[in-house]
């Protein structure tokens, strides 16, 4: 009997050091990855689908201190109730809104709005990964009821992603990015089975050592299931003859626009201003090739051809609502443009400045913002 416990006690053991290894390099990964990446991670929202987290202790574990970056609002940085006696705008837009490549809130697309002028105050409404479908509802629930004098939305290119990415599946084109696992997980949620079988289903997705350890312990208990018994299983909803390249940029483009056309309607009708700016792709530059291993990698000619295409597609409507902003770096050599990106469509400090200063420009000949001198910082930025 003695013998047996000290087996189990050095099972316990083991997998207690076992665990203690997995919280360390789980940790080390993420300082490694970069305090952003961790906004990247999906959560349900009533509204808008994916979001940040609304629990308190859920966004302390991503949040990136000691600036805290995110509220429970969504907001990254100063709120609306920052603004003092400047006019409240937003800038709404997915992870190039965002900020993401940046480690600084000061350094957003936002705060050097707020360094540049002293008109308006510009609250961080971006979140990684979203689409226009996203920011129309979250305007509607949210960013409305703020009563803002100005809202921008800084998009576009993740409307072409996300949908090139789901051209296999049966969804609407501006459905949100990873919605497809959700909808094979969830299925019936009324069905008494559900909640055992996402149970098990979370547990396989554990990584290491938790995953064999909880998995097979709750197996045991619970009576070993196929892998066809549970929701995430099943064959996702596949379309039978995905869509072509020329189907993703003309639907993209359409759905793009209807919902921005439904944000400018909705503004007007509340007299708020909107403006729709079409963000840049680095890899449309019009001297772009390939001159390094990293950007051979993420270069697919057949991609950009077909994002060309809908880029393309969009511009040719020139809605009155929409400023054209995917050649804003045109101007300078490849050479100089690409100093000012992280990455094909995230900026450094330096690209979130210059393209603040674009969009003070167009807000300038819309005779939206006065012709004043650029201003010092305020506290409130």
């Amino acid at each position: 009997m003695r013998s047996f416990y000290r087996a189990m006690l050095l099972v316990l053991y083991s997998y207690t050091a076992l665990f203690a290894v997995e919280v360390l390099l789980v940790a080390k990964a993420h300082r490694a990855e970069g305090p952003h990446l961790g906004f990247n991670t999906q959560y349900l929202h009533p509204y808008y689908f994916f979001s940040f987290p609304r629990k308190r202790e859920l966004l302390d574990k991503i949040n990136y201190y000691p600036m805290g970056w995110v509220d429970e609002r969504g907001y990254r940085g100063p709120g609306p109730e920052a603004r003092g006696s400047r006019k409240l705008a937003f800038l709404m837009g997915a992870s190039t809104a965002f900020g993401e490549g940046v480690a600084a809130n000061d350094d957003t697309i936002s705060a050097h709005l707020n360094r540049l002028q002293e008109e308006f105050f510009f609250v961080n409404a971006g979140v990684p990964s979203w689409n226009s479908f996203q920011e129309l509802l979250r305007f509607l629930k949210q960013v409305a009821a703020e009563k803002p004098a100005l809202v921008i939305d800084l998009n576009g290119f993740n409307d072409f992603a996300v949908a090139d990415s789901n051209r296999k599946y049966d969804l609407p084109l501006d459905t949100p990015e990873s919605f497809q696992f959700l909808e094979a997980w969830v299925e019936n949620i009324r069905e008494p089975r559900f909640r055992e079988a996402a149970v098990l289903d979370y547990l396989r997705n554990l990584p290491y050592v938790r995953h064999l350890f909880l998995h097979h312990l709750l197996a045991l208990w619970k009576g070993r299931k196929s892998e066809n018994d549970t929701p995430i299983g099943k064959t996702l909803s596949l379309l039978p003859n995905p869509r072509s390249d020329r189907e993703i940029a003309e639907g993209a483009s359409r759905t793009y626009l209807e919902n921005m056309s439904w944000i400018h309607e909705l503004a007007k009708a509340r007299s708020i201003h909107f403006l729709a700016l079409f963000q840049p792709y680095l890899f449309v530059h019009k001297e772009f090739q390939p001159r390094s291993p990293e950007e051979e990698k993420l270069y697919d000619p057949n991609y950009t051809a077909s994002y060309s295409l809908y880029r393309k597609k969009v511009r040719a409507q020139k809605p009155a609502y929409l400023d054209d902003l995917s050649g804003a770096f045109d101007s300078f050599t490849w050479t100089n443009a690409r100093r000012f990106f992280v990455d094909a469509v995230h900026f450094n400090a330096g690209g979130n400045q210059e393209m603040a200063k674009r969009i003070l420009e167009r807000l300038r000949v819309r005779g939206l913002l006065r012709l004043v001198p650029a201003a010092r910082a305020r506290s409130a930025s």
